[in-house]
């Protein structure tokens, strides 16, 4: 990616391009710090402003056309760096019933930036530690323990669905 930026003067519609598929290979989501490493502060600010990025987070831009709940996933745990995944997103991805909020669920650990998007829904752990045990990788992400994921998703789950994923995780043995 890097050997493109020497011609990002010459031809900015040819470097949006490579930027765009660069973030496509991506996910569809990346942090600006990142982008910013890989190409020109004018190649990456062009794009914002002609709308080939859109801002998912502070600091964090996915592609308009990818707004599927795995890429919101994606540019959380962008925004959040070292957190994982947690209640309902989680059981969503561990594959248990669950009911998704408009905004995505991630745990961090004490000393994660307090900085809020509306997006986002940190919670803050002292004992967490973005590594196993506590965490686990599930289809690229990172994401809180199947238990933990149940218990912590128990109270924001509707009354008559919060024993289902409990039930499910013990009939499959999970």
């Amino acid at each position: 990616d890097r050997e493109y930026a020497a011609a990002s003067l010459a031809r900015p519609a040819a470097m949006r391009s490579l930027l765009i598929d660069t973030i496509r290979r991506r996910g569809g989501v990346i942090r600006r710090d990142d982008a910013l490493a890989l190409f020109p502060l004018h190649v990456v600010d062009d794009a914002l402003r002609t709308a080939a990025l859109v801002v998912a987070h502070p600091g964090v831009y996915r592609l308009p056309d990818a707004d599927d709940r795995s890429t919101h996933w994606r540019a959380a745990l962008a925004y959040c760096r070292t957190g994982a995944l947690s209640h309902t997103d989680a059981l969503e991805l561990w594959g248990l019933p669950s009911s998704l909020s408009e905004r995505v669920h991630v745990t961090v650990g004490p000393d994660a930036s307090a900085a809020k998007s509306p997006g986002v829904r940190q919670h803050r752990r002292l004992t967490y530690a973005p590594e196993a045990p506590l965490v686990r990788e599930r289809d690229g992400f990172r994401v809180v323990r199947l238990e933990q994921a149940i218990l912590e998703s128990w109270p924001l789950l509707p009354l008559l669905d919060r024993r289902a994923p409990a039930i499910v995780a013990v009939r499959d043995r999970r």
